[in-house]
């Protein structure tokens, strides 16, 4: 579901949080004031010969702006752009750097971390407590978290944080603002705790200064919820994320990105809590309108794509949710590249949908190349690729090569269980696996506490409807032992 990190300063929104098939988090674009207008539709961009909207020239090496202008009407030189911005910011509005002026829209993909590079350079000399640097570092670093450097990021905002307590004091509220924006990166980086403690603290001093209606509240409460889900605090981020949805649908319309993008968060939690027809029937009547307000393509509309891929898999419709996975997968490496976490996260479902349909070997090799490159990428540390890697480990289990899973999910379980505790639902997924793993290795008496404690626990905590808990059902079926001792 959306993440809105803010700037320093107040906070536009951006990035999205959302755990699809179980993974971790994934960038969404949302509106910076009211609405973006449709200005041009991608099959009507002459794809031979793009010009820049700005100089007009079909000359030179023009990028797509990420914005809602898309087809020819998001064309530009790069140095058009920055052109453009530094004329406006002689005006006192910096926006320029980061917004498109036409549908007021935040810049994506090239345009916008280039943009926020350039922003940076030309502060150099600068002294780093100025309100122009910290806005530019700010957005630099919200650029590098849509292209999951996430580490890059964090250093950078953890910087700014201590710049602001410094010049502005621990209470200010450019501080809360800098730990917002620290907050959504530590998420990002499955620095879930400390996050969430960042979040609850902002969401308290805001309400004190703005009231608990203000976009700024809004925006902390929405991440904070996300931070609560990625604890495996479903209800409590429900909670929260439905009742920020219902002040965005009175206050910004039902069209808004923002009141989209939440509404979205709700079907994920939804999802997680075993409401799957809640879920599907929200998303039904949402997402026709994401993508008309931001455009089939658009990144966030894709993003929310896959939550829709979620629903239709925990239903255990594997073909329609094959179906629209792949197409959001080749738009996605199209658009962010092969690398982009997007990209990975929707690789990663595919595989597992495929391996859930029966083509085992199939989904072998495609989830041995995706946890290979979400290792290279986001780290061995990554949520994604932890839950991702447990997936594999079924599959390879599944193949019949049983010592290379309990290799893999093992250590897997082990780090998930460190880091996120014994009850947290992507633990409990492991766990299960697990389980499974080592009954067919004949280590029946581990193996059979281990399914039986992750089923008990499952069930207390989800519910006998949730997906979890029915998988981990159907693989303890298969040992007839352990299906007398749940009796």
């Amino acid at each position: 579901g959306g993440f809105d990190p803010g700037v320093v300063g107040g906070g536009g929104e951006s990035g999205a949080y959302s755990d699809v098939l179980g993974r971790g988090p994934m960038p969404d674009e949302g509106n910076s004031d009211g609405g973006g207008q449709l200005i041009q539709r991608e099959d009507e961009f002459d794809q031979a010969a793009p010009h820049c909207t700005i100089c007009l020239s079909d000359e030179g090496e023009v990028v797509q702006r990420g914005c809602c202008c898309r087809g020819d009407a998001g064309a530009a030189h790069l140095e058009c752009l920055i052109a453009h911005a530094v004329h406006v910011e002689q005006s006192g509005e910096w926006l320029g750097w980061s917004v498109c002026g036409v549908c007021k829209e935040r810049f994506t993909g090239t345009a916008q971390i280039e943009l926020a590079h350039a922003r940076c350079g030309r502060l150099e000399g600068h002294g780093d407590g100025e309100e122009a640097v910290l806005a530019a570092r700010s957005e630099l670093a919200i650029a590098l978290n849509h292209h999951t450097r996430f580490a890059e990021a964090e250093v950078i905002l953890r910087e700014i944080l201590a710049t602001c307590k410094r010049v502005y004091g621990e209470s200010h509220l450019e501080t809360m603002y800098a730990s917002l924006n620290l907050g959504n990166t530590l998420t990002e980086l499955g620095k879930f705790e400390e996050a969430a403690e960042l979040y609850a603290s902002f969401v308290d001093r805001i309400n004190e200064e703005l009231g608990e209606e203000h976009p700024d509240t809004l925006t902390a409460s929405n991440n904070w919820a996300n931070t609560l889900r990625a604890q495996g605090k479903a209800v409590e981020a429900l909670e929260i994320h439905r009742r920020v949805w219902e002040v965005r649908k009175r206050l910004l319309g039902h069209e808004h990105s923002h009141t989209l993008t939440t509404a979205c968060n709700v079907c994920i939690e939804l999802t997680d809590l075993g409401m799957y027809e809640e879920s599907e029937m929200i998303l039904e009547e949402v997402m026709p309108t994401l993508r008309r307000v931001l455009g089939e393509r658009h990144p966030t509309t894709l993003f929310h794509t896959n939550t829709f891929v979620v629903t239709l898999f925990a239903q255990t419709k594997y073909a329609e949710a094959e179906c629209v996975v792949q197409r959001v997968l080749a738009a996605q490496r199209e658009l962010l590249g092969d690398d982009h976490r997007d990209s990975l996260i929707s690789a990663a479902n595919l595989g597992e949908i495929t391996l859930f349909s029966g083509r085992v070997q199939h989904a072998e090799r495609l989830l041995a190349a995706t946890v290979d490159n979400m290792k290279r990428v986001l780290g061995a540390d990554d949520p994604s690729y932890l839950i991702t890697r447990s997936t594999y480990g079924l599959a390879l289990s599944e193949v019949g090569r049983h010592a290379e899973a309990e290799a893999a999910v093992s250590e897997t379980y082990r780090v998930q269980r460190e880091a996120l505790g014994i009850e947290h639902r992507f633990v409990l997924r492991s766990a299960s696996v697990y389980g499974h793993v080592l009954m067919r290795l004949a280590r029946t008496d581990e193996g059979g506490e281990l399914l039986l404690s992750t089923y008990e626990s499952q069930k207390r905590i989800f519910g006998s409807k949730h997906m979890d808990t029915q998988q981990t059902e159907s693989r303890l079926k298969q040992w007839p032992a352990l299906v007398e001792r749940c009796r």
